[in-house]
């Protein structure tokens, strides 16, 4: 499956792979608001301790299940490109395989599976600074299961 990759495309030329540097932003960090990140919530149970967040990271809200799917959100320290780039270093070596993904300015998402177990997140920059990512993230243990 092929990951994140749209994860590392520089908002400012698209270029596969580079990284964007903190100027590439349409905001100037100088014009943002200071950060005012939601409040902690305890982790759910139903999130799985071997699909790894990004360290600081933490759940701001435990949503109503829907479909079947347990619905959560969680803040995590920087953007979205350094969330992709830590979905792709660290949830395969967990063994969740990833969906292709997709990206636009601020913004990335993608699905992951592993045996019956899978879910999907969106990832969306905080445009405040120093900044932080709000992630949605969705997951069934049994989605696979019939």
């Amino acid at each position: 499956m092929g990951g994140l990759a749209a994860c590392a495309v520089t908002p400012s030329t698209g270029a596969p792979g580079a990284s964007p540097s903190p100027s590439s932003s349409a905001i100037p960090n100088a014009e943002l608001p200071a950060c005012d990140p939601p409040p902690k919530v305890a982790t759910p149970a139903w999130f799985p301790d071997d699909l790894p967040l990004p360290p600081g990271s933490y759940f701001t809200v435990d949503l109503t299940p829907l479909s079947g799917y347990h619905r959560g959100l969680f803040a995590s320290p920087g953007s979205v490109q350094a969330f992709g780039r830590f979905v792709l270093s660290s949830w395969p070596d967990e063994g969740w395989l990833l969906g292709r993904g997709d990206a636009e300015f601020g913004e990335v998402e993608n699905q992951f599976v592993r045996g019956s177990a899978a879910g999907g997140f969106r990832a969306r920059d905080a445009f405040c600074k120093p900044g932080y990512v709000n992630v949605l993230i969705i997951y069934d243990p049994n989605a696979g299961a019939s």
